[in-house]
């Protein structure tokens, strides 16, 4: 069967247009050559997308989405009522009017373009991607948490910058992405954790690992005293991953400041903690 061309674009959510900040919340699909034209929308879970923006109302999104969602809904019904003999035209034609670039509250990416064979298939594919995260592994995460904390510290006038460094000992030494040194001497240390694996198992198993690790360390008093542990944790509605995630975040900060999430409050203590 030869590949059939299709277009789509992401759907994302821009709450404040003065920053450009988004989520994306949905994609559109369109192949244009046999008439399909459809929609996957995240209308259900919102707290991904409220605990990033976390001064924002969930009311505000889901009735954001709503109105998309009618909207996606009456497209998708006049495409299928399109008289085959300019129905490829047409459907190119409406989906460019969709996502021409505008200011609103929700817009939609430039248009992509690809070969498929089942165009269903490749919109769930495309949205588990771009909205689910798919792609997203326990390493990923981590990844992802380092680059967001590395552009918040690049952008401080801090009196020394914050590197990776190995702290510790040769008998007892751990590697962090985030070290202040001045003179010789370890100020501060921030460290990403990711605790929202698929799996309790490898919560616990991540968890302990920097637990030890933290341990040994201050046992031998090779820590600095200001430390701070930004984690990221499974969704509350994962009760034995959250409750597991949490245990573990009672217990580091017994002895470190831990900040939960990415969200501009969580960036906002960070940045305290950075130029303090």
């Amino acid at each position: 069967m030869k590949p059939l061309a299709c277009r789509f674009s992401i759907i994302q959510f821009v709450p404040y247009t003065e920053t450009g900040e988004f989520a994306n919340i949905g994609v559109v699909l369109t192949c244009p050559q046999t008439g399909y034209f459809n929609f996957l929308l995240q209308n259900r879970k919102s707290k991904r997308v409220t605990d990033f923006f976390d001064a924002l109302d969930r009311g505000f999104y889901m009735s954001a989405v709503r109105t998309v969602e009618e909207q996606l809904m009456r497209l998708r019904a006049t495409a299928y009522q399109v008289s085959s003999t300019n129905k490829a035209e047409t459907l190119r034609t409406l989906f460019a009017t969709l996502v021409q670039p505008r200011e609103a509250i929700v817009r939609f990416s430039e248009t992509k373009v690809l070969l498929t064979n089942d165009p269903a298939q490749t919109l769930k594919e495309k949205f588990d991607h771009y909205v689910g995260h798919s792609f997203a592994t326990p390493e990923y995460v981590e990844q992802t948490m380092n680059a967001r904390l590395r552009d918040l510290l690049q952008g401080l006038n801090l009196v020394a910058p914050f590197k990776p460094a190995r702290v510790g000992n040769d008998a007892v030494s751990a590697k962090f992405d985030f070290v202040q040194t001045v003179d010789s001497k370890h100020l501060k240390i921030i460290k990403a954790l990711n605790l929202s694996q698929a799996d309790a198992n490898d919560i616990a198993a991540h968890g302990d690992v920097w637990r030890g690790k933290f341990a040994r360390l201050m046992k031998m008093n090779e820590l600095p005293d200001d430390i701070l542990i930004n984690v990221t944790l499974a969704s509350p509605s994962k009760t034995a991953h959250y409750d597991l995630g949490q245990e573990i975040v009672q217990e580091l900060s017994k002895q470190m400041t831990v900040i939960e999430g990415s969200g501009q409050a969580a960036m906002r203590e960070i940045q305290k903690f950075a130029e303090r």
